[in-house]
């Protein structure tokens, strides 16, 4: 998943976000982000979430949204810590965070339970594009999550195997609409196998759902059980 690093913790798309991430794990994908704040701390935070209840989540949703002050609040651990010190450190949930060591102004998040650092950002962003077989999602973003958007693409369309294509998602109609970069990436596909594989979609469980299909069509591996791997890493 990608997404802007300054999302709002209290905001509603962060909660989308954070519901979208524990369900990917839960479906057996492995939920890998930017390993930021915002959007990718979301998402992370809900595949750390993904053996916890409904009430739980309600819960740490909760958590996280307190004590964030100013405009710089994915520098504020605290809340993070918080929910770490309710729910415990990251177990064997299926979750990545792929950072750049150190990106200016974008610590990396708590909630993953691997992660791998770059300290190039183009590589990083090169390689998050290509190891997502499964699919990529857009969440809200700005002039980086965009141009992840148009390199996903161009990735997509330079594919000779359509086996190496990957879904491309983009979460919130009006938001990818009204800046037009869905248009473009739709309008310019067209004709390409990997046209059929973009999606616009307000709901997640649509957004899961298309990625479901994907897997299976391609016999892509899912993971069949969340505990399969605690006796081997933990």
């Amino acid at each position: 998943l990608m997404g802007s690093h300054s999302l709002k913790r209290a905001s509603a798309h962060y909660a989308v976000l954070v519901h979208l991430g524990r369900k990917l794990a839960q479906a057996g994908f492995l939920v890998v982000t930017g390993g930021g704040a915002g959007a990718m701390e979301a998402a992370n935070m809900g595949a750390y979430l993904a053996d916890k209840s409904d009430e739980d989540v309600k819960e740490a949703l909760q958590i996280i949204a307190t004590g964030n002050e100013g405009e710089l609040e994915f520098l504020n651990a605290t809340p993070a810590c918080n929910v770490i010190k309710r729910f415990g450190y990251p177990t064997y949930m299926p979750s990545l965070g792929v950072p750049t060591w150190r990106y200016s102004k974008e610590p990396f998040n708590r909630f993953a339970t691997y992660h791998a650092k770059f300290f190039s950002n183009a590589l990083r962003e090169d390689g998050l594009v290509h190891i997502c077989r499964g699919g990529i999602i857009f969440g809200q973003g700005g002039p980086g999550t965009r141009q992840e958007v148009f390199q996903a693409a161009c990735v997509n369309h330079e594919q000779l195997d359509v086996i190496d294509q990957c879904p491309l998602i983009f979460l919130d109609k009006q938001f990818w609409k009204s800046n037009g970069v869905y248009d473009v990436v739709h309008d310019t596909s067209k004709g390409t196998p990997f046209h059929d594989y973009l999606l616009i979609t307000d709901e997640i469980d649509h957004a899961v759902q298309h990625l479901i299909k994907h897997a299976a069509d391609k016999r892509l591996p899912r993971y069949t059980d969340l505990t399969q791997f605690k006796p081997r890493i933990w």
